[in-house]
């Protein structure tokens, strides 16, 4: 009879040492399963960053590139808020549909290629623009002037 309860309690510590075994395999397994999914997410989620960040800058040196030639096209005009100039600004911004240009001024005068003007001397930007730096803003920042392009 004690060799049964012996050999009992030696099988209950041996179950007890393999369950306690597995119970620690399956926790370790699971921190490094969560560790790896984590570092393989984060490295898809920086290339994912990357890849739009760049596909951002070419879309925007595409649009300045677009920007820089309709500029220097319209200083062969003689006034560049002739009929002429606003038609050709017209077609420019109907090939394009992520972006529309206005005419400005020295003095804020804007016109669309729809004719619409605005006074646009007291925006933030008009200073930036007059010191000749490129400003890109949405139209909804400078006037009332959006959706008329």
């Amino acid at each position: 009879m004690v060799k049964k309860v012996n050999k009992s309690k030696e099988n209950i510590f041996f179950i007890s040492v393999l369950v306690g075994i597995a119970v620690i395999s399956i926790i370790l397994f699971s921190v490094l399963l969560r560790t790896r999914v984590t570092s393989i997410s984060e490295q898809r989620l920086e290339d994912y960053a990357d890849y739009n960040a760049y596909a951002a800058h070419i879309e925007i040196e595409s649009m300045l590139s677009v920007v820089k030639n309709t500029a220097a096209g319209f200083s062969s005009y003689e006034h560049i808020n002739s009929k002429e100039a606003l038609a050709n600004l017209r077609i420019v911004n109907a090939d394009s549909s992520d972006m529309s240009l206005i005419i400005i001024l020295p003095d804020g005068s804007s016109y669309t290629g729809s004719g619409k003007s605005d006074n646009l001397k007291n925006t933030s930007f008009f200073s930036k623009i007059m010191s000749g730096n490129s400003v890109i803003e949405s139209a909804d920042e400078g006037s009332n002037m959006e959706g008329d392009y």
